[in-house]
């Protein structure tokens, strides 16, 4: 169903105030560059400045210290965060109207499961025995719940997710398509004769309130005990996540980061793609962690930037490949002095 609401309204929503037409009526949020009359869009990055003037928006959500007053044809919302504030409008539109209840005909819900009558069990869902499934919990088609596992409240598991044994999620969790969480954890005892031996993980997954994670992610679990994901935490797409890891409240992490085993992040961690963790190190709370870096060691102090492999604080890494960059030229200064010297690089090379 669509929604309408004042300009008023919205400002009312984001415990912001009206410059401008506040009774004009809005539908849906939308983009700054296409947006029309019935729209609300927002302004957060200066690139997008020239957009501003020639919107057609019919308001616009800006942060305190944006200077209206330049732009007396347009309806703006000013608010103390445009872009956090925003994230609120857009739940709202979105709302409960795509949440469904009931069980589709093809699912397979065993006897012994239990699935609140307010959740949407889709088609080809697979729910085994002693499962969980929470108020208004959304699982979408193809998804395997495993024995004894739970499902919290509101928690959206999207098209192809699994989720093995024994494994718990909390509320309002959003898992994208293909997701794995609960796979064996990569444990294997090396014996004499040169093979291995696999190390029976008999532990689960721990996944706490309010996570997301992206698509085709895998979270491993544990060999004994839980991986965990606490509360908050948001993973990009293609994240590797090992047996025993513990990931603290509001981290977030982009793509193709790998974390390896009993690795301890703390909280409120902001780590770029393609990072990689060793196994059995701590990361300090509020630690920054450049993308492509390599972490192979414990980082003790909190709220400190890191980047490089192997990592280093930000500054120095940034010292140390405006060095690298420079090093052809120095090789050829050596080189030329080596040459006034008398002393000839080539015969060394010899």
């Amino acid at each position: 169903m669509k929604r309408e609401m004042t300009i008023e309204n919205v400002a009312q929503l984001m415990n912001g105030r009206v410059v401008g037409n506040a009774a004009r009526n809005v539908s849906a949020p939308e983009k700054l560059e296409i947006a029309q009359k019935d729209h609300v869009a927002f302004f957060a990055n200066e690139k997008y400045l020239p957009f501003v003037e020639t919107s057609n928006a019919g308001a616009i959500v800006v942060s305190d210290g944006f200077p209206v007053e330049n732009y007396p044809h347009q309806t703006f919302v000013v608010v103390d965060s445009a872009y956090a504030r925003f994230s609120q409008l857009l739940e709202f539109f979105q709302g409960e109207e795509n949440r469904k209840s009931g069980i589709h005909p093809t699912a397979s819900v065993h006897p012994t499961a239990q699935v609140h009558l307010n959740a949407w069990i889709d088609a080809f869902v697979t729910i085994d025995a002693n499962a969980q499934i929470g108020e208004g919990a959304q699982l979408g088609p193809h998804v395997w719940i495993g024995a004894g596992s739970q499902v919290g409240e509101k928690t959206v598991l999207h098209s192809g997710v699994k989720v093995y044994s024994q494994c718990k999620l909390g509320n309002e969790v959003i898992v994208h398509a293909n997701t794995v969480i609960g796979s064996d954890g990569f444990g294997f005892a090396p014996q004499a004769d040169g093979t291995y031996k696999k190390v029976p993980q008999t532990g689960n997954v721990v996944i706490g309130n309010r996570v997301e994670i992206g698509a085709n992610c895998v979270i491993d679990r544990a060999m004994m005990g839980s991986t965990e994901l606490r509360d908050g935490v948001k993973l990009d797409n293609l994240v590797q996540v090992a047996h025993n890891v513990v990931i603290g409240e509001n981290t977030v992490i982009a793509a193709q980061t790998g974390i390896s085993g009993s690795a301890v992040l703390g909280k409120n961690l902001v780590v770029g793609g393609q990072v990689g963790f060793a196994g059995h190190i701590q990361v300090a709370d509020r630690t920054t962690v450049g993308a492509q870096s390599g972490v192979n060691r414990t980082i003790i102090e909190p709220g400190k930037k890191w980047n490089g492999t192997p990592i280093l604080e930000y500054m120095d890494s940034m010292r140390a490949l405006s060095f690298l960059r420079k090093l052809p030229e120095i090789v050829k200064r050596i080189e030329k002095l080596e040459l006034l010297s008398g002393k000839n690089p080539k015969d060394e090379k010899s």
